[in-house]
């Protein structure tokens, strides 16, 4: 009896992190978000380089994606991986790369309330390279807690000058309930898909305590309810009004 309750205490004290953090972020099939991507002030276009480094990401995927229905949910996993925690996350970064400072704006507060639901996060690598790929993944994260939002295309940066920053527009669809939210910013070589740097609330304090929600918590007032009356019996006692005076010069005549 004693070993089954330590058990079932051993249990709890386990999943219990788990308990508390489920009801910060929604379930990882319904956090959605659509991004859009910017770089040098315009709409970012891939280099050939680029676009080929990004194509070798899923590389051994094309020979399977005919005979296996998996294929696809293999690439979906490694364009938006999952949810994970600060204490697990890789702190092993690269000397050779470093996110040298990153900017947060907010916008679209639907109903108000001081949440946003569309975060611009704009951020400058920088390597000791004349020029480098590199691909992101950007993260929302609560408590410890963190869920991707967006994981970039692979982009070139040219050693450490600030004009080749990039930048992430991305508006939060579902599974953010209103909360002050913390972005983590995870940097890969395009080349080997190793991590090597990152940036967080704890880095930058522009990454700290961003206030946001989705759409699908944004609460709009009901419009108002315009009510018009007609006043049908005040023409019903002059039109009787009428017809009395009428047969009265009737009779008067007569």
């Amino acid at each position: 009896m004693q070993k089954s309750l330590f058990t079932l205490l051993l249990l709890s004290a386990l999943t219990l992190p788990q308990l508390v953090n489920s009801n910060t972020l929604s379930d990882h099939q319904d956090a959605q978000a659509i991004s859009k991507e910017f770089q040098f002030d315009k709409n970012f276009v891939p280099p050939k380089r680029a676009m080929l480094l990004d194509n070798k990401r899923y590389s051994g995927l094309k020979s399977t994606l005919e005979s296996s229905p998996q294929a696809n949910n293999m690439r979906l996993a490694l364009i938006r991986p999952e949810p994970k925690y600060r204490d697990t996350r890789s702190t092993v970064a690269s000397n050779d790369f470093w996110i040298y400072d990153s900017w947060l704006s907010l916008s679209n507060d639907l109903d108000y309330d001081g949440y946003y639901s569309t975060l611009t996060v704009e951020f400058d690598v920088d390597t000791v390279y004349s020029r480098a790929y590199v691909y992101a993944i950007i993260y929302l994260g609560v408590n410890g807690l963190f869920e991707p939002i967006h994981t970039t295309s692979v982009f070139a940066i040219d050693s450490d000058i600030s004009e080749d920053s990039f930048i992430v527009e991305s508006e939060l669809i579902s599974g953010f309930p209103s909360n002050d939210y913390e972005i983590m910013i995870e940097l890969y070589d395009a080349d080997t898909n190793q991590f090597v740097a990152f940036s967080d609330g704890y880095e930058d304090a522009d990454l700290a305590f961003a206030p946001l929600e989705s759409v699908n918590f944004e609460t709009l007032p009901e419009p108002p309810v315009i009510i018009i009356e007609e006043h049908g019996g005040s023409l019903g006692i002059w039109a009787m009004f009428g017809i009395g005076l009428a047969a009265f010069r009737r009779l008067s005549l007569g």
